[in-house]
């Protein structure tokens, strides 16, 4: 097209075409055996930027042939290429968990998502170091290797409830979020055999301004994609964490004003 285009209306128009095009491949994906997987809809992503930005000849502020011409490797900062990294990034903020809430998972920090998708992962058997490095660089999380029980090449996995104990809290990143708390609840609710204990940690957690309250629809979320693994064979690791979640997020559910 001749007509000129301003940033922000391409970077909607990217958008648009990365999330329809994302939506179309997991239409086509079988539940059991997914055809797609990170990668795929990663490179998706990156040919539907580049399908949007040369259907226009003229981009606010862009040389088109110019950049679109300068090797991989210059030291330049070339706007091409950051508009196809936003393409990557808008793939990873669309590609939720199959059943998560989409609102919460917007209000979701980075190093959180990192983990529930990481979660993802292990559920659907996927151990490669790769993969997690993948997805932390798609997400923006730099620090992420101190949350794993073992980072060897193919045997990548979380740290369990029980074997983060206390560690990392308050820290930055992870540490400070609400799904690192959510697992010291989960433990609390394992060694004490009582969900008491697991509320009353949040509620000490969250009690500033009432927060406890309006953060406890994310905490059931999350609880509630946690008790999923409960029924996943290859993860007995987790099995008792599930289903503490479980009970943790019904007594949530169950805590009246």
């Amino acid at each position: 097209s001749e007509e000129k285009i301003y940033r922000d209306e391409l970077y909607d128009e990217i958008k648009d075409e990365v999330e329809s095009i994302i939506d179309s491949m997991k239409d086509l994906n079988d539940k059991e055996d997914p055809d797609f997987n990170d990668a795929d809809f990663l490179l998706a992503s990156y040919a539907a930027a580049l399908k949007v930005i040369t259907t226009y000849k003229n981009i606010e502020g862009i040389d088109i042939p110019y950049w679109l011409s300068q090797p991989r490797d210059s030291k330049e900062e070339n706007p091409i290429e950051e508009l196809i990294n936003k393409a990557q990034n808008i793939a990873y903020d669309y590609l939720i968990p199959d059943g998560f809430d989409k609102l919460i998972w917007r209000d979701l920090s980075k190093e959180e998502r990192f983990f529930v998708r990481g979660l993802e992962l292990e559920m659907n058997n996927i151990y490669k170091v790769g993969d997690y490095q993948e997805l932390a660089r798609g997400f923006g999380v730099k620090d992420y290797t101190n949350m794993f029980q073992s980072f060897r090449a193919n045997s990548a996995r979380f740290m369990t409830p029980s074997e983060f104990k206390m560690k990392f809290i308050g820290d930055e990143g992870f540490g400070s979020t609400i799904a690192r708390h959510l697992l010291v609840a989960i433990n609390e609710v394992g060694k004490s055999n009582s969900t008491a204990q697991g509320v009353s940690y949040l509620k000490s957690t969250f009690q500033k301004n009432n927060e406890y309250w309006y953060k406890k629809p994310i905490m059931i979320e999350l609880l509630n994609f946690v008790s999923r693994i409960e029924y996943i064979g290859h993860m007995e690791h987790w099995k008792e964490h599930a289903y503490n979640a479980r009970l943790l997020r019904e007594a949530l559910k169950n805590d009246g004003v």
